[in-house]
């Protein structure tokens, strides 16, 4: 096959939506579902799925390991079929077709032409995500339902209404229960819609999101520093963001390839920064009504996550978020850059 044919190829995939994410589908489907009842269980994993039948329900949420709502569809599931190596990875599984359906609908919303292509890959070819939806853990459902709060985050841009509200506050719920490190991302997405709620004079749903905040992650908050005041909660980082946080999301990506130190440094600080400066646009847009574009929001998102990370380090001595725990600002990351 010459070079030429390969190239019309890849923009007859691009030209179509619905093959280009049947493709996707096709291949990191079945690559995950090869993985996922091939590979032996970790070591993580069977703690899992030894304890979550021990344990009583309430007091899953006494345990990091557990990242409770994973914990339960393992439940659910080792009831129903049995306890099968490849089926207690079944809901990770799962959410990492809703993973790619939801990074297809928001590179529609926020990208055109090939940067939606390109934005789609970006977020679902990158080994150190795949890896999530084929174990029994809790950041593959995370993943899943962090890129559905913020599809419906970018979808609210065009109104504010009732079902936005309602999926946002129930959707930050359940992030935040598959997986405790998404906490800062899941407050984030509270601020950014809070500030657009502002910006429409939404107070019915600003009200709404509130008390669904309260009710979610009030009780979820308190559990998340409990356990942090532990030492149960595993974050590593004890640089800065850019050095614990980034750093290791890029390494991670291409699993621990090592890169010059100060050279690294230099270029994600730059980044860092344009995103600060950006970000500090977007907040003032949204807060004064003026014109946003697609995507904007999310350096909203990411900023406001960074500065609560930074607060946890600074008044509880929190360390970073690094590798596996800081995997929930990928799709801001990513997002953000394009």
């Amino acid at each position: 096959m010459t070079k030429l044919a390969l190239v019309r190829i890849v923009q007859r995939v691009q030209s179509t939506p619905k093959l280009s994410l049947l493709c996707l589908f096709i291949s990191l489907g079945g690559y995950w579902t090869a993985k996922a009842f091939i590979l032996p269980i970790t070591i993580d994993e069977a703690t899992t799925v030894i304890e979550a039948q021990q344990l009583e329900w309430s007091d899953w949420v006494s345990e990091a390991n557990f990242h409770p709502l994973n914990s339960a569809l393992v439940h659910i599931v080792i009831s129903w079929i049995g306890l099968i190596e490849g089926i207690i990875r079944l809901p990770n599984l799962v959410s990492g077709f809703a993973y790619i359906y939801l990074a297809w609908r928001i590179s529609e919303l926020c990208f055109t032409g090939s940067l939606k292509f390109a934005g789609v890959l970006l977020l679902t070819c990158n080994p150190f995500i795949n890896d999530f939806f084929t174990l029994a853990r809790g950041y593959g459902i995370g993943l899943a339902l962090l890129m559905a709060l913020i599809y419906w985050l970018l979808k609210s841009r065009e109104s504010v209404n009732f079902l936005s509200s309602v999926s946002i506050s129930l959707l930050g719920g359940l992030v935040v229960m598959a997986n405790y490190s998404f906490l800062t991302i899941v407050g984030g997405v509270y601020v950014t819609f809070g500030l657009r709620c502002l910006r429409f004079r939404a107070w019915n749903q600003l009200i709404l999101t509130f008390f669904g905040c309260l009710f979610w992650l009030a009780p979820v908050t308190y559990v998340c520093l409990e356990l942090d005041g532990l030492d149960l909660l595993y974050y590593g980082g004890r640089g800065s963001f850019a050095d614990s946080t980034v750093r290791s999301l890029i390494t991670s990506s291409c699993y621990h390839a090592s890169y010059s130190g100060p050279l690294s440094l230099i270029l994600w600080g730059g980044v860092i920064l344009g995103w600060g400066a950006i970000a500090f646009r977007s907040v003032w847009c949204i807060a004064r009504g003026g014109a946003e574009r697609n995507g904007e929001c999310i350096y909203v998102v990411f900023i406001s996550a960074v500065l609560f990370v930074i607060a946890l380090a600074i008044y509880r001595g929190t360390f970073y978020p690094v590798e596996r725990t800081a995997v929930g600002f990928y799709p801001c990351l990513i997002i953000a850059a394009l």
